[in-house]
C-alpha cells in the first residue's frame, strides 16, 4: 500500500467516524518509538456526540507488522485526558514491531494503565463500543484494523490464557464490564 494514500485515507476515516469532536494530533518522543517508526502519531479525541470519553488512537503502526500481519492499529479509551495514554500507544507501537500482537492477544503494561488502576495488562480487542464502523477502515482492496487496547487485570489475563478469549469476553458481559472506570474491580 501506498504509504501516503494510507495515512491519509486513515486520517479521514476516524475525523468522520468523530466528526463533531474536537481532535488534536501528537506523537511521544521519548523511548524508543520514533526510532522504529518515525511517522508515529496519535490522534487524540475529545469527549463528543459520538463517544463521551477520550478516544487515543494510533497512527504508524500499520507499518511495524511483519508480511504475515494484519494491517492495524490501537486505540485506547479513557475516562480523562492523559498523556499516559499517549505513551501507552508508543509502547504498544514498541511491543508489536518486538513481538507482534493481533487480535485476542494480551501484553503487559508492566504497571497500572492509570494511575492506582488496577488494570495492567492490555487485552488487543474489537472496538465493541464503537463497532465495525470505526475498526474496519478501507485503503483500496485492504482493511485497515482499529483494535482496541482494553485494559484488563493480571487475575483477567490469566483467565483468558486459561480458558480462552471467548470465555473472557463472556465473563465481561456476564458482570457488565465498566471498561471506562480506572479502579473498577476484576471481573474475575
Amino acid at each position: 500500500m501506498d504509504q501516503q494514500t494510507v495515512y491519509n485515507q486513515l486520517d479521514r476515516h476516524i475525523r468522520q467516524f468523530f466528526d463533531g469532536h474536537q481532535i488534536t494530533e501528537t506523537t511521544f518522543d521519548e523511548g524508543p518509538v520514533l526510532n522504529i517508526q518515525p511517522n508515529f502519531q496519535v490522534l487524540c479525541i475529545q469527549p463528543g456526540p459520538k463517544l463521551g470519553l477520550w478516544a487515543y488512537i494510533s497512527k504508524g503502526i500499520w507499518e511495524l507488522g511483519d508480511e504475515r500481519s494484519e494491517y492495524m492499529e490501537f486505540m485506547i479509551l479513557s475516562p480523562k485526558s492523559s498523556r499516559r495514554c499517549v505513551e501507552l500507544l508508543a509502547m504498544s507501537a514498541y511491543y508489536h514491531y518486538t513481538d507482534g500482537l493481533g487480535l485476542g492477544h494480551t501484553c503487559p503494561i508492566g504497571e497500572p494503565w492509570l494511575e492506582n488502576s488496577t488494570c495492567d495488562h492490555f487485552l488487543i480487542s474489537l472496538p465493541y463500543t464503537l463497532g465495525p464502523q470505526l475498526e474496519i477502515c478501507r485503503v483500496g482492496e485492504e482493511n485497515l484494523h482499529i483494535y482496541w487496547a482494553l485494559p484488563i487485570t493480571n487475575r483477567e489475563r490469566e483467565y483468558k490464557v486459561k480458558n480462552g478469549l471467548e470465555a473472557l469476553e463472556a465473563k465481561f458481559e456476564e458482570k457488565g464490564l465498566m471498561y471506562w472506570e480506572a479502579y473498577r474491580p476484576s471481573v474475575i
